[in-house]
Order: C-alpha cells, then sequence, then structure tokens
C-alpha cells in the first residue's frame, strides 16, 4: 500500500486533487474545473489515487463524488516517522562515537 501510495503521490496533479478533496468530498466535475488538462487525463489520475487507496469512489446518482481516504496516509506518516526516528537515533549514535575521541 504505502509503495503505491508514493507513486501516485510523485504527480503534482494527483497531489492537488489530494488537497481538493482534504477541504471536502468533489465530484468528477468539480474536480476537473480546477484543471486545464482534458476530463480523460483527470480521470486517470483519480484511477491512480483510487487504486493506491488514497481517495475513494462513491455513485451519486449519475455522478461519481470522490473522497479522501486518509488510510495509506496514515500508514505513510508511520513509515516515515519510523525512518526518522531511526535517522535521529544513527545521528545520535554516531554523533557520541565522534564526542568519545
Amino acid at each position: 500500500m504505502v509503495q503505491d501510495a508514493f507513486q501516485a503521490l510523485a504527480d503534482e496533479g494527483r497531489r492537488e486533487i489530494l488537497f481538493m478533496l482534504a477541504a471536502g468530498n468533489k465530484s468528477t466535475a468539480e474536480i476537473c474545473q480546477q484543471f486545464t488538462s482534458s476530463r480523460q487525463a483527470v480521470n486517470k489520475h483519480l484511477a491512480v489515487l483510487v487504486a493506491s487507496q488514497l481517495i475513494k469512489a462513491n455513485a451519486d446518482g449519475r455522478a461519481v463524488v470522490y473522497k479522501l481516504d486518509t488510510t495509506a496516509l496514515k500508514e505513510i506518516k508511520k513509515w516515515m516517522k519510523a525512518l526518522t526516528e531511526k535517522a535521529e537515533a544513527s545521528a545520535k549514535k554516531s554523533h557520541l562515537k565522534r564526542a568519545r575521541k
């Protein structure tokens, strides 16, 4: 899940969509209005975000409404916290070794 999410987050357009959805649920049409690219291109971005479990799509009549799914973001946060803690512990250990010399 985390790797798929990182790949999805690599694209600036998809990150913009996530920020839009952080403000509230949006239909495909509402999301498309914010981009100059084609509806087909936006739909591809939305499909990647759904596949990476960063957003959820719900049918609302004929429209599709998207909402942010924070599950993958929480996994990324946990991973980044673990990485940061490991890096900080390593840096502290290196600093202590240098201080002893």
